[in-house]
């Protein structure tokens, strides 16, 4: 008598199974159902979102279609690169520069420049603000100008030929196209100088040129050096700390001349290979 109840049970229990079976297979549906619905509210919200523009200005959209716009009217509008501008000059003289390279102010508002004044070295290359920047200078050459540009580069060449020779044992037309490219790199990437003083002690000096140093310094516009041995920080604190235990009086090296209170070291790069490495990156903030 107990076997049909059994019987019974295992049938019930095989019924809620596949009772229970069919249940997910319906939630299934209903969370595509309820997935695509999500999705229609988002695809609506993102509609209604603010929409970020690529002159950094944003358009905010209600659900009546109305736009509301809020321009970046703070951020000045950045002046092209590789033009020539009007440049109030340090000692208050305007001169004719070119725009290297732009970025954005500290204040996040206005732009700053680093420009190249015509007609002079690349030494004096430097990082301006915007309201030294003056209007858009456009130069055209006449037929005289380029006769006598041309005559003076051919008198240049005959007077300097030889030394030119002796110097570069091959022309520019024969260099290699993969020299070329190399050149051509090297100078685009040292074409902004990336320390713009330096302290060494009781001296602050300008810098000349671009040099290699390890990308976290190279973001300074000041570098600290010690006099001694040469290592270099980009705070002054952190050099006051570094002299107090410094223990160099001299270069590591041997002394090899002196005359009154000068005199001369010649030192073993392979004995003092930092020291070497640190002065190869100072020396080359002021050779191009």
């Amino acid at each position: 008598r107990a076997m049909p109840d059994v019987a019974a049970i295992s049938d019930n229990d095989e019924g809620e199974t596949e009772k229970e079976s069919s249940e997910p297979g319906q939630d299934a549906s209903n969370m595509n159902e309820s997935d695509a619905a999500n999705k229609a509210d988002s695809n609506a919200s993102n509609r209604d979102a603010s929409v970020e523009l690529k002159n950094g200005s944003s358009e905010q959209v209600d659900k009546g279609g109305t736009t509301t716009s809020q321009e970046g009217k703070d951020q000045e509008p950045p002046k092209p690169i590789d033009k020539l501008y009007n440049c109030r000059w340090k000692n208050g003289t305007v001169q004719t520069a070119r725009i290297v390279e732009r970025r954005l102010a500290p204040d996040g508002r206005s732009w700053e420049y680093y420009l190249h004044y015509e007609d002079y070295d690349r030494r004096l290359d430097e990082w301006v603000p915007s309201d030294r920047v003056g209007e858009e200078v456009v130069k055209q050459r006449s037929n005289d100008d380029h006769r006598s540009s041309l005559d003076s580069v051919q008198k240049m060449t005959r007077t300097q030929k030889r030394k030119f020779d002796e110097i570069n044992t091959t022309l520019p037309g024969d260099v290699d196209p993969t020299t070329a490219a190399l050149e051509h790199e090297r100078e685009q990437a040292t074409k902004v100088k990336n320390i713009q003083e330096i302290e060494m002690g009781v001296y602050e000096m300008d810098t000349w040129y671009y040099s290699p140093y390890p990308e976290e310094f190279s973001k300074c516009s000041k570098l600290y050096l010690c006099e001694f041995c040469l290592k270099y920080f980009r705070k002054a604190k952190t050099l006051d700390r570094h002299k107090a235990k410094c223990e160099w009086r001299h270069p590591p090296g041997d002394e090899i001349y002196r005359d009154g209170n000068i005199s001369m070291f010649e030192v073993d790069g392979k004995k003092a290979k930092i020291y070497c490495q640190s002065l190869c990156l100072l020396s080359k903030l002021f050779l191009d």
